[in-house]
């Protein structure tokens, strides 16, 4: 992630103190607090083994597939680590980067402080994506990594309509998600996995199959499951398919 910023110095003992902080309270995510965001900023594969591999596919398919002038929105931005693999990836691209959260969008002006312009920051709730005072750009590509849970599935439809008409004949759209497991018949099925996956884990949670599934029923999100996820960008008029799968983590591309 390059220099050291303000915040993050401090022995290893330390940083680890943070995010055993963030792993045994409870599962609820809260983006607008200023430490929770860190600590999250902190530990982001911590609980989501999948997460450098499939970040690593999505900056390959960005990278493959980008023109030159085309323009990135990341909806649902955070503190910037998905803009910073992707600058990594395609050096000239530009992105317009949306949040809802002043705390993860400091986070990710000081992570990208160095971009100049090539990074655009819009607060606002892609959930009402129209609300949204998107600059006007040749967007090619969509992000949306970790986000389409939080949103009611309703609102995930009309989001995904808009984009839809937002994307140009050759635009594409990448989710990258925790989708929701079922059926739930095959919850001991589900925990065994998860066991396997953290066994293999680089950045181990401490998660056994009941505390992984009890995060699960915790969170006040709204899932939706793989072939809902197909659906429903089908029914916005792109063609889509799931390309990598591990376990509820998952990565969709939809095409016009």
């Amino acid at each position: 992630m390059g220099a050291v910023r303000r915040g993050q110095r401090g022995s290893t003992k330390a940083r680890r103190a943070g995010v055993g902080m963030r792993l045994s309270g409870d599962a609820r995510d809260r983006w607008t607090d200023a430490e929770f965001a860190a600590e999250w900023d902190r530990a982001a594969d911590v609980g989501n083994p999948a997460r450098a591999e499939q970040l690593d596919l999505l900056a390959h398919l960005v990278a493959r597939r980008y023109r030159p002038g085309g323009v990135v929105l990341d909806l649902g931005a955070g503190s910037g680590l998905v803009a910073a693999r992707v600058l990594a990836a395609v050096p000239e691209a530009r992105i317009v980067a949306v949040d809802s959260s002043p705390a993860m969008t400091e986070l990710a002006r000081r992570r990208l402080q160095g971009t100049g312009d090539r990074v655009v920051f819009i607060q606002g709730d892609i959930a009402d994506l129209s609300a949204v005072a998107l600059p006007r750009a040749d967007y090619q590509f969509v992000l949306l990594v970790q986000v389409l849970h939080h949103i009611p599935h309703p609102a995930k439809e009309r989001l995904l309509t808009r984009l839809y008409s937002l994307l140009p004949a050759d635009g594409t759209a990448i989710i990258m998600d925790r989708i929701g497991l079922a059926p739930a018949s095959l919850a001991p099925i589900f925990g065994a996995a998860w066991e396997w996956e953290e066994s293999r884990a680089a950045q181990k949670s401490g998660w056994d199959a009941r505390t992984f599934l009890g995060r699960l029923a915790a969170k006040d999100d709204h899932p939706a499951t793989l072939d809902e996820h197909v659906a429903m960008l089908r029914a916005a008029g792109f063609a889509a398919a799931c390309i990598h799968l591990r376990l509820n983590r998952a990565v969709f591309v939809a095409t016009k």
